[in-house]
């Protein structure tokens, strides 16, 4: 039987497991295989407490299946699993929002080879995509503060 404390309030519990944890480059790595979601979920939260910069959760979870990977192998003409396999990248830009698609666009410019990573189906979907898209033309500003001379030299610029 393996111990290990659940989330935080909860007593310490006792589970059969077949986990193995391990150091990988500043993260802790989690191996094995467990009886349910739940018990692959609480050992990410405790590994998580343990003070590691990050948790890779590769815990099986007995008699759960993903069909996702066959299915896709399966399928007439379908694209790699692992498309960037031997790619060699310069830069890995996390997030498509507005800043990541500037940067992105910016290093286009030169002879950087990029990846723009984003969880989203598609980019700028949050906070990016609330934007109205207004250009302030200082109309609204106190005339001779400082918003309004800043809202004139910003229009010179668009």
């Amino acid at each position: 039987m393996g111990r290990m404390s659940g989330r935080s309030g909860e007593r310490p519990m006792e589970r059969p497991c077949g986990v193995s944890a391990r150091e990988a480059g500043g993260s802790i790595l989690l191996e094995g295989r467990v009886p349910s979601w739940q018990d692959k979920i609480d050992f990410g939260y405790f590994a998580a407490k343990s003070g590691y910069r990050g948790v890779v959760n590769d815990l099986e979870v007995a008699g759960a299946e993903w069909a996702g990977a066959e299915r896709l192998a399966a399928a007439e003409g379908a694209p790699s699993d692992r498309p960037l396999e031997g790619q060699c990248l310069d830069v890995a830009i996390v997030g498509a929002g507005v800043i990541g698609c500037a940067i992105a666009r910016e290093l286009a410019k030169w002879d950087i080879k990029t990846i723009l990573i984003e969880k989203e189906g598609d980019v700028a979907v949050h906070t990016s995509s609330r934007n109205d898209g207004m250009i302030h033309d200082g109309f609204a500003a106190k005339p001779g503060s400082l918003t309004a001379k800043y809202n004139v030299l910003g229009n010179r610029l668009w």
